[in-house]
């Protein structure tokens, strides 16, 4: 309107905290999950493992069931670490598998569009909005990861006693702590490619191969040196060295012979190489989402 008018009145409404303006970014975010088919079938499938874990824990403490089914599982399956790790271990690729799916897309489309002066044009900070575009990938990936295996967790210790929860708080550890662990590497690695490469093809090839390719390197590297030091390039390896060593005393026979003879860090040292990889991933997103692009 023509300013001559003098019509022109400020907002007058409500207005959301400071604090929960990023949570309009995640809400938007988990909208477009939500249209991605995909996105659903996968995350139907990612409770296909964990319903299965509950199950097993309930014919352990069932003995009217195992006799009505004849089924010795008390025997043949063991309620320890290596149960737990064989639960956690395909929930963690299926926590990659979601990245590459929605990842991506999350900051793509912004830049494409050219959306962020837009952004930034409002009471919405670039800390709130990244912070809402990481909390919606982290919540996509904690419901497939920990979220799940800690309720098989909860309901053993239900069923086994304080005892068993006691014994076993190291398994509930190497949970929590390698999956969120996992989940910051995945969002910190999947929002700075997305920042960084706009066609999402490619970009999925990136971070597949940022997870997975440096493994081979890492091996080759202990193959010549004999040390475990070129595990710091290959996180893949490194959080599947943090499910392990974190719940090493309760496993089984079976659960060591999965672990094998590959090389491995000590936790700290493990813990300390995720986090750099973390930082670096963020550095690199916080370097390229501004307001304004200066284009000679």
């Amino acid at each position: 309107m023509a300013v001559y008018e003098r019509r022109y009145e400020p907002y007058q409404g409500p207005r959301r905290p400071v604090g929960g303006r990023a949570w309009v970014i995640s809400r938007f975010a988990w909208d477009d999950f939500a249209r991605s088919r995909l996105f659903l079938a996968s995350l139907v499938a990612g409770a296909f493992v964990p319903t299965l874990g509950l199950l097993v824990v309930y014919l352990h403490h069932n003995a009217q069931a195992l006799d009505v089914l004849n089924l010795p599982i008390s025997e043949l399956i063991r309620i320890d670490g290596s149960f737990f790790y064989l639960l956690l271990w395909p929930q963690h690729w299926l926590a990659l598998w979601m990245a590459l799916v929605v990842g991506p897309g999350l900051i793509t489309r912004d830049l494409t569009g050219v959306a962020l002066p837009l952004y930034f044009s409002r009471p919405l900070s670039r800390r709130s909005y990244l912070f809402g575009k990481a909390a919606a990938l982290m919540a996509l990936l904690s419901a497939v990861t920990w979220l799940p295996v800690l309720l098989v967790w909860l309901f053993q210790a239900s069923l086994g006693g304080r005892s068993w929860a006691g014994d076993s708080l190291d398994i509930l550890t190497s949970i929590m702590v390698s999956s969120l662990a996992w989940i910051l590497l995945l969002t910190s690695l999947s929002l700075a490619i997305s920042a960084w490469v706009r066609w999402t093809p490619v970009a999925r090839l990136f971070i597949l191969g940022l997870v997975s390719v440096p493994s081979a390197f890492a091996m080759a590297v202990y193959g010549i040196t004999d040390r475990p030091w070129g595990l710091v390039f290959a996180p893949m390896l490194l959080v599947r060295d943090l499910r392990f060593s974190l719940m090493e005393d309760s496993l089984s026979q079976i659960g060591t012979a999965m672990r094998g003879g590959f090389p491995s860090l000590s936790a700290p040292w493990t813990l300390a190489a995720l986090g750099l990889w973390t930082a670096l991933g963020f550095l690199a997103l916080m370097s390229r989402v501004k307001a304004l692009d200066v284009v000679r």
